[in-house]
């Protein structure tokens, strides 16, 4: 009986951090285990990577009978300033829930580090514990990751 119990809640807190909270646990596991700063790791897992401007912000909101209402998706219009990893510009709509990666609340017209990961076309927010307003960001550990990510590919 005692081992029924831990099994089901060991169940109940691995459904608990399968969210963000299990990516940045993996993130520091793997980083650790290749040596590198989580930053390092984190940019070679993302495909897209860019500093823009939130244009246009829309928010989905469900309201289910009695409970109270919540954010389903985020989805934002960015104007990319500029592209650190992948190819990207222009205006970009990124999305942002629950059954994607991360669900990030972003604010119109305000500037952020973003990291995505395209899906069947569709450009998703990633690594959230990593986007931040660009004034917050840690823009600079970043460029480096990417120089060092890119070096890494053309030696390999």
């Amino acid at each position: 009986m005692k081992y029924i119990l831990s099994l089901a809640l060991l169940s109940i807190s691995l459904k608990a951090y399968s969210t963000s909270c299990w990516n940045e646990f993996i993130d520091q596991e793997f980083a650790e285990e290749k040596g590198a700063p989580v930053i390092q790791y984190v940019v070679e897992r993302s495909s897209i990577v860019f500093t823009g401007t939130a244009a246009i912000v829309k928010k989905t909101i469900i309201e289910d009978g009695g409970q109270a209402p919540y954010i389903s998706e985020i989805q934002a219009l960015f104007e990319v300033e500029d592209s650190i990893k992948g190819n990207i510009s222009g205006r970009q709509l990124i999305h942002s829930s629950n059954i994607c990666p991360c669900k990030y609340d972003f604010k119109s017209g305000v500037t952020y580090l973003v990291f995505a990961a395209e899906k069947d076309g569709v450009l998703y927010a990633a690594n959230c514990k990593y986007i931040s307003p660009l004034h917050e960001s840690s823009i600079n550990e970043v460029r480096e990751a990417v120089r060092v990510d890119k070096a890494l590919q053309t030696d390999g």
